[in-house]
C-alpha cells in the first residue's frame, strides 16, 4: 500500500523538513518489518556474457526518464534472466517474477498501446515461470488473462504476437497433459481471431503450424498433421528460416514413419539433414534425426544401423537437458544392444538410463522446491504488506497532524509567492516587449533603406535633367518634372511619418520647442496649400484671431506636421467646388485649431476608429481614395505627445471637423529671437562656380563606387564620371579585390550590401596599413543616430543621407579629395624640408621613405592630439571669439607646431579645421531637428552670420541648410 500526499510545490517551502522526517520514520518501519529471504542453491549465477548484458540493462535503467522506458528495460532484464545461460540449470525464477511485477506496477492502468504491450510481456514472463515450475494452474490463469486482454483491445493487429505466444503456451501445457484435442481447439480459436480481425495470415508463425502438426500426429489425425507440416514448411521458407524448415521436415518424416511409409520418411529425413549438416547449434534436431533413423532401422530389421543411429541420438542428447526423448533414445539403444548380444554395453547403458531417470526426478523435485520457496516468499511478502499497511495508517495521521500546522505557515507566504511569480512574469513580458521593439526598430531601419534608394534614383535624375536642360525644356515639361519631384517629396514624407510613429512607440521622439510668432507661422503654413487648393478647385479659407503679437514656445515642426496631415486628409475627401476652412484662436493659454471641410464625411461606425493606425473604412458608399492609414494616427499621437487633445465631428455627405487643442507658453518677444525660417532659397551657384575652377590634378583621381543596387550604382557613376575616373564594385568583398590591382583615391560605399556590408568594409580598410589612408564616404538611408555614430567610430570621412542630389554628392567628394590632396602635399613638403633636430618630426627618421608608411606613422602617433583639439573646439563651439591662440593654450603646443600637426593630419589649416568641426556639428543638429530654423543652428555653432554659414554649408555638403526645414514638413 502506498500513501500519496498531494501538495503544491510552491507552497510547501517549510513543510519539506517534516516530510523528510516522516519519510525516515516510514523507511525505518518498513526496513524493520522487511522479510528476510534465506539464500539457497536456487540463486544460480549467469555466465559472463549474459551477466554483462544484464549489467548493461541495469545501467540503462538509471538513465530512464519515463515509466514506459523503465518498463521496457525491465522487460529486457527478464529476457536475460529467462533465456540466459547459467552455471546451474535453474534460472532466477524469483527475480523474473519480481521484475515482472515491477513492469505491471510501472504501466499501471495506462490505456496506451505501448503500456498494454509491456503489461502483456510481464504476464508472459510470469506465466512462463509458473509453467517451468510445473504450476500449470497458475500458468494457465495468467495466459488466459493475455487472451482476454487481446480479445477486447481496439488494436488487435498490434497485439497479435502476444496472443499467438499465449495460445502456444496454453497448447503446450495441454499437450503435456495429453489433452491434444483441447490444445488444438485453442489454435483453432487463434485462426478464427486472425480471420475475424483480417490479420495477414503470413504473420502466423511456423511454430504454430509445427505444434498443430505434432498434436494432430499424436492424436492420430494424419491428414491434418500432414497439412500443417506442409504449411510449416511453406511459412519457414517464405520467412527464410532454414532451421524451422528442417524442423518441419523432421515432423513430416515422423508422421510418415508412424504410418510405415518408410521411403517418404527417409526422403524428408535427408532433406532435414541437408539443412542441419552436423552443425553443433542444432544438436537437439540432429538427435531427433538419428532417433528417427534408428526407429526406421528397427522397423527394417537393420540391427547394425539401429545400433549406430541410436548411439548417435543418445550421445547428442546427453549434451542437452534431461527429457523424455533422451530416455526414449536410451531405451531404443538398450534394446539394440540386447538384440545384438552386446550385454556388457547394455548393462552400462542401463546404469546411464537409471541416472537419467534420477536426473529427471531431481529436476522435478528442484522445480517443486523452487515453487514452494516462491509460495513461502509470497506469503511472507503479504505479511510484510499487512504490517506496512498498519504503519502507513499511523503515519498518515501523523502527517495529517503536521500538515495542519504546516498549512498555517504556508498561508503567510502564499500572497508573497503569488506576487513574486507575477513579478517574474511581468519581467519576462517586458523582456519580450524589448526584443519585439528591437525587431520593429530594425524593420523600420531596413524598410527606410529600401525606400530611400529608389527615392534617390527618382529625385536625383529628375533634378539633373532639370538643371542640365533648363534652357531647352518648355514650361509644360518643366511642370511635369517638377510634379514628379513633388511626388517624390510626398513619398519621402510618408517614410518620415512611418519613422515618427516608430520613434513615438520606442519613446525616442523628443519635443524641440522654440519661441515662435504663431500668426506668422500659421499663415506661412497655410500659404503652402494655396496652389493645391486651386488645382483641386476648392475654396480655401483660414483666419487666426488674437495671434498677431503672440509669441509662444512650441515645437513648430510637429505642429506643422499635424496641420499638413489634417489638410491633406481634408483635400483627399472633399470634392471639387467644396470648401476647406482653418481657424485658430487663443483661449486660456491654449491654441485651438479647427480644420473643417464639406467633404464626404465619416460614417458614425468609423468615427471611433479614425485615429487607429492603418485603419481603412469598409463603407461601400465612400469613394476609394486609397491612403495608408497612418496620417490621422500620427496626428493623434503627436497631439497627445504635445499634451494636447483632438476631437472629430462628422456627418456623411456634409463634411468633417477636427478640433486640436494644444497648451502654450507665452514669452517676452524682446528676450527671444524669432523662429521664422530664413527666407533664403537653396542655391548651388556658389558650388557650381567652385567646380568650374577645380584643380586639373583632382580630375585624375580614381573613385571606387561600392553599391549592390545596379540602378543606384549607375546613377552615382553618371554623377562622378564627368570629373573623375570611376570603378564599380557590388559589395565590400569585391571592393577589396579591386583595391589589390588598382590605386584608388576615394571610396563611395553603401551601408547595407550582401557578402560584406559597408561597416565591415570600412573597418577592414581602417585596420589595413595599405588602405588606411583611403578616404571613405558612406551612403546611408539609415536615419538612426546610432548608425552614424557607428560609422564615425570606424573612421568614416563623411556620409551622405539618401535621398541625395548630384550637387550634394559632388560637393562631398570634392572636399574630401581636396583635403586628402592637401595633406599629402604638405606631408611631402615636410619630408623634404624637415629638420632632424625637431621633436615633432623625429618619427620620420624611424619610418621607411614611402609616403604611405610615414602617413600611417603620423596618424598613429598624433591621433590623440587631434582628438583632444577636436574635443576642445566642440566644447567651445558656440563661442564666436574662440581663436587659435585659445586653442594652443589648452593643448600646451606652440602655434607653429599646432598648425603643422593639423595640416599634416587633416590637410586643413587650423581655421578650416575649426570651421569643419562647426559645419559637422551643424549637420548633426540639422539632421536631428534640434532647431527649427537656420539662424538658430548657425548661432549654436558660433557663426552669427547666417548668410556666410549657409554659403559655407553649401560648399561643404552641397546642400542648403534651409532644405532640412522645407523637406521636414
Amino acid at each position: 500500500m502506498i500513501v500519496v500526499i498531494k501538495y503544491r510545490p510552491n507552497t510547501l517551502k517549510y513543510s519539506l523538513l517534516w516530510i523528510a522526517l516522516l519519510y525516515s520514520f516510514l523507511a525505518y518501519g518498513l526496513n524493520k518489518n522487511k522479510a528476510i529471504f534465506k539464500d539457497d542453491n536456487l540463486q544460480s549465477t549467469l555466465l559472463p556474457t549474459h551477466q554483462k548484458e544484464l549489467n548493461d540493462n541495469l545501467e540503462m535503467l538509471t538513465e530512464a526518464t519515463t515509466a514506459i522506458d523503465s518498463a521496457k528495460i525491465y522487460t529486457n532484464i527478464c529476457i536475460v534472466y529467462y533465456k540466459g545461460s547459467y552455471y546451474l540449470k535453474v534460472p532466477h525464477y524469483e527475480d523474473i517474477l519480481q521484475y515482472s511485477n515491477k513492469i505491471i506496477t510501472l504501466v499501471g492502468d495506462t490505456q496506451s498501446d505501448e503500456s498494454l504491450q509491456q503489461h502483456l510481456h510481464a504476464l508472459r514472463f510470469k506465466g512462463s515461470v509458473y509453467k517451468s515450475l510445473g504450476d500449470f494452474s497458475k500458468a494457465l490463469d495468467i495466459f488466459n488473462v493475455i487472451i482476454s486482454k487481446t480479445q477486447h483491445t481496439n488494436n488487435p493487429k498490434y497485439f497479435y504476437a502476444q496472443r499467438q505466444a499465449a495460445t502456444t503456451e496454453i497448447a503446450e501445457i495441454l499437450a503435456f497433459q495429453k489433452n491434444y484435442k483441447l490444445a488444438l481447439s485453442h489454435y483453432r480459436s487463434l485462426f478464427d481471431y486472425v480471420k475475424r480481425h483480417q490479420i495477414d495470415t503470413t504473420r502466423i508463425s511456423s511454430i504454430v503450424y509445427l505444434r498443430c502438426a505434432r498434436f494432430n500426429r499424436q492424436s492420430n489425425h494424419i491428414d491434418e498433421a500432414l497439412l500443417y507440416a506442409n504449411k510449416a514448411i511453406a511459412t519457414s521458407e517464405r520467412n527464410n528460416i532454414p532451421v524451422r524448415t528442417a524442423m518441419a521436415y523432421l515432423e513430416l518424416a515422423h508422421i510418415y514413419v508412424d504410418i510405415d511409409r518408410i521411403s517418404k520418411g527417409l526422403f524428408y529425413l535427408e532433406k532435414a539433414q541437408y539443412i542441419l549438416k552436423e552443425d553443433k547449434k542444432y544438436l537437439g534436431l540432429l538427435s531427433k534425426y538419428y532417433y528417427l533413423k534408428a526407429v526406421i532401422s528397427d522397423k527394417s530389421n537393420n540391427l547394425s544401423d539401429k545400433v549406430y543411429n541410436a548411439e548417435k541420438a543418445f550421445a547428442l542428447l546427453m549434451n542437452e537437458k534431461v527429457s523424455d526423448r533422451q530416455l526414449a533414445a536410451a531405451n531404443l539403444l538398450y534394446s539394440a544392444y540386447k538384440e545384438k548380444g552386446l550385454f556388457e554395453k547394455a548393462n552400462l547403458l542401463l546404469e546411464k538410463i537409471v541416472a537419467v531417470e534420477n536426473k529427471m526426478s531431481n529436476s522435478e523435485e528442484l522445480k517443486k522446491t523452487a515453487l514452494l520457496e516462491i509460495q513461502r516468499r509470497d506469503k511472507n511478502i503479504e505479511l510484510v504488506e499487512a504490517e506496512s499497511e498498519k504503519m502507513y495508517r499511523i503515519i498518515f495521521w501523523i502527517v495529517l497532524l503536521f500538515a495542519a500546522g504546516g498549512f498555517s505557515t504556508i498561508y503567510i507566504f502564499k500572497d508573497w509567492k503569488k506576487k513574486s511569480k507575477l513579478a517574474r512574469e511581468i519581467a519576462k513580458k517586458n523582456k519580450q516587449l524589448e526584443e519585439l521593439d528591437k525587431i520593429k526598430s530594425n524593420f523600420f531601419s531596413n524598410i527606410t533603406h529600401e525606400l530611400q534608394t529608389p527615392l534617390t534614383l527618382i529625385k536625383g535624375p529628375l533634378e539633373l535633367a532639370l538643371e542640365e536642360n533648363d534652357k531647352n525644356l518648355d514650361a509644360a515639361t518643366k511642370s511635369r518634372i517638377q510634379m514628379a519631384m513633388n511626388s517624390t517629396e510626398s513619398l519621402k514624407t510618408m517614410v518620415n511619418d512611418m519613422l515618427d510613429l516608430s520613434k513615438l512607440e520606442a519613446k525616442k521622439l523628443v519635443l524641440k520647442r522654440e519661441s515662435t510668432n504663431l500668426d506668422t507661422f500659421l499663415n506661412t503654413t497655410m500659404r503652402k496649400f494655396t496652389a493645391v487648393m486651386k488645382q483641386k478647385k476648392l475654396q480655401f479659407k483660414y483666419c487666426f484671431k488674437n495671434l498677431e503679437s503672440y509669441t509662444a514656445i512650441i515645437d513648430t515642426q510637429k505642429l506643422e506636421k499635424i496641420l499638413n496631415n489634417l489638410l491633406s486628409n481634408a483635400i483627399k475627401y472633399t470634392p471639387a467646388n467644396g470648401t476647406i476652412k482653418v481657424c485658430g484662436k487663443l483661449e486660456n493659454n491654449q491654441l485651438i485649431l479647427t480644420v473643417k471641410d464639406t467633404g464626404v464625411g465619416i460614417p458614425a461606425t468609423d468615427i471611433p476608429h479614425v485615429f487607429e493606425r492603418y485603419f481603412q473604412s469598409n463603407d461601400a458608399t465612400k469613394p476609394l481614395e486609397g491612403g495608408y492609414g497612418i496620417g490621422l494616427s500620427l496626428v493623434k499621437e503627436l497631439v497627445v505627445f504635445m499634451n494636447g487633445t483632438i476631437h472629430v465631428q462628422s456627418e456623411v455627405k456634409k463634411g468633417s471637423q477636427f478640433v486640436v487643442t494644444l497648451p502654450l507658453e507665452n514669452v517676452d518677444t524682446n528676450k527671444h529671437q524669432s523662429s521664422q525660417v530664413d527666407d533664403i532659397k537653396p542655391s548651388l551657384d556658389t558650388f557650381a562656380s567652385m567646380l568650374q575652377h577645380m584643380d586639373k590634378t583632382l580630375k585624375e583621381h580614381t573613385i571606387l563606387i561600392v553599391e549592390d543596387h545596379g540602378d543606384m550604382q549607375q546613377f552615382i557613376a553618371s554623377i562622378l564620371q564627368k570629373d573623375y575616373r570611376v570603378l564599380l564594385a557590388n559589395n565590400g568583398k569585391e571592393a577589396l579585390e579591386k583595391l589589390q590591382n588598382t590605386k584608388v583615391d576615394l571610396i563611395v560605399s553603401d551601408v547595407m550590401m550582401p557578402a560584406m556590408d559597408g561597416f565591415t568594409l570600412l573597418e577592414t580598410l581602417k585596420e589595413s596599413e595599405e588602405y588606411y589612408d583611403i578616404p571613405v564616404i558612406m551612403l546611408t538611408a539609415l536615419s538612426d543616430v546610432s548608425y552614424k555614430i557607428k560609422a564615425l567610430t570606424f573612421g568614416v570621412d563623411d556620409y551622405v543621407r539618401k535621398p541625395f542630389v548630384a550637387a550634394e554628392l559632388l560637393a562631398r567628394v570634392y572636399n574630401i579629395l581636396m583635403r586628402s590632396q592637401n595633406r599629402k602635399q604638405f606631408l611631402e613638403e615636410e619630408i623634404q624640408t624637415s629638420d632632424p633636430d625637431e621633436d615633432s618630426l623625429g618619427v620620420f627618421a624611424e619610418q621607411s621613405t614611402s609616403l604611405a608608411s610615414q602617413t600611417i606613422a603620423i596618424k598613429k602617433s598624433d591621433k590623440d592630439l587631434i582628438a583632444k583639439v577636436s574635443k576642445i573646439i566642440e566644447e567651445n563651439i558656440s563661442n564666436p571669439d574662440f581663436k587659435l591662440n585659445d586653442l594652443t593654450e589648452k593643448v600646451y603646443v606652440s602655434e607653429r607646431q599646432l598648425r603643422r600637426k593639423i595640416k599634416l593630419i587633416t590637410g586643413l589649416s587650423p581655421k578650416k579645421f575649426q570651421q569643419e568641426i562647426q559645419l559637422l556639428k551643424a549637420r548633426t543638429l540639422l539632421e536631428e531637428d534640434t532647431y527649427s530654423n537656420v539662424k538658430a543652428v548657425a548661432i549654436s555653432v558660433g557663426m552669427n552670420n547666417t548668410t556666410r554659414f549657409s554659403k559655407l554649408y553649401v560648399e561643404r555638403f552641397g546642400k542648403h541648410p534651409a532644405t532640412y526645414f522645407t523637406t521636414a514638413s
